[in-house]
């Protein structure tokens, strides 16, 4: 049987600088919660000019999207027994 050998690793000698995160804006924020809700796969919406959403917007992002859902419901039930 015969072992072949991978490709040796090539050493990068100057790697290119990072480009700086940006963190995403507040409509970009909620364009991924509605997204979320709905379980759209909108690549355009997670991709958008590279911006970053922080773990602090996802669950800030994530509670007010509750509270929403959880007032719009109750608010169509009341509606629906009245």
């Amino acid at each position: 049987m015969r072992i072949l050998n991978p490709e040796p690793k090539r050493h990068i000698e100057n790697p290119p600088l990072a480009i700086p995160v940006r963190k995403a804006g507040i409509f970009q924020v909620a364009a991924t919660m509605v997204c979320g809700i709905f379980a759209i796969g909108a690549k355009g919406t997670w991709n958008k000019d590279g911006v970053t959403v922080t773990f602090a917007q996802v669950v800030i992002a994530a509670l007010i999207t509750l509270i929403t859902l959880v007032l719009v419901l109750v608010a169509i039930v009341k509606l629906v027994v009245r």
